[in-house]
């Protein structure tokens, strides 16, 4: 398996993702190989680094950009922190206690296709109707209604997390908690979550293609990849095949990491004029 680079061309990603895909179901390889070293290459000035494993002690302030949650321990409420897989900061450094919560950009929360499904990102298909989907809207108001309502004193209420569901809209609304911009994605479908003064927002989520599942008892089980692509043909010869939205992936994900949060409407607007259905 080879790791992507800034030079990879659409039908490099789809091989390459595949070929994670035929070998591996495990996160943490589609987080070195694919997601991570994608997006340090569009974000050359930035730090994209791991945190998805958390280490003990206090010579890193990991609240500077992870969310808290509260569980039940004993009948006590334990407060801690969630880490997401990456982070996307200016001039990463571990012993980070003299640094400020303007220095971290981004999280990145990263699922397999392999996941269950409470857990997906992109949808899953049986005979082209979607059997199974955390819609985006769905996902934005039971955060809203959940994850981000404040107490009297303007703090986050954690001492219920342990009594809500566990899925993909829980572990988003905790990230969010923590920072004001958090990707989602299992390299098919990427999601782009805000925070602003009203709440949980998101871009348009950008499919690269489909996934084509089975029923398997409670849950449905992946089983490929449609990718969403495109040739160019010109005096009848096929001279490429292009991945749909691939480009503009590229280009949603380094302005969503650089404009301020006020700016999301307008790259909204630029990504329904641009996104290839």
């Amino acid at each position: 398996m080879k790791s992507i680079n800034l030079n990879d061309s659409g039908k490099e990603y789809i091989k390459k993702v595949d070929d994670v895909y035929k070998v591996e179901s495990r996160e943490r390889i589609l987080q070195e190989f694919i997601i991570g070293p994608f997006i340090q290459s569009l974000l050359p000035d930035k730090d994209v680094v791991p945190v998805d494993t958390k280490v003990s002690g206090k010579i890193h302030n990991y609240e500077l950009y992870c969310g808290k949650y509260g569980y039940t321990k004993n009948n006590k409420t334990i407060i801690t922190t969630e880490t997401p897989d990456l982070c996307i900061s200016n001039d990463w450094i571990w012993l980070n206690d003299g640094k400020s919560r303007k220095d971290y950009i981004a999280t990145v929360e990263i699922k397999t296709v392999y996941s269950n499904n409470e857990y997906w990102i992109s949808p899953g298909y049986i005979n082209n109707y979607i059997c199974f989907e955390n819609e985006i809207e769905n996902v934005i108001q039971f955060i809203n209604d959940n994850m981000l309502k404040k107490d009297c004193h303007g703090d986050f209420i954690y001492v219920n997390d342990d009594e809500i569901e566990k899925s993909l809209s829980k572990q988003i609304g905790i990230h969010l908690r923590g920072i004001d911009k958090v990707i989602a994605t299992d390299a098919v479908r990427w999601v782009f979550f805000y925070k602003d003064a009203n709440g949980c927002r998101s871009l348009p989520p950008i499919d690269l293609g489909k996934r084509n599942c089975k029923k398997s008892r409670k849950y449905y089980k992946h089983e490929s990849i449609e990718w969403f692509t495109q040739d160019v043909i010109m005096k009848g010869r096929k001279l490429e095949t292009l991945l749909k939205n691939y480009e503009l992936l590229k280009y949603v994900i380094q302005e969503f990491c650089n404009r301020d949060i006020s700016e999301m409407n307008e790259l909204t607007n630029i990504i329904n004029r641009r996104i290839e259905k």
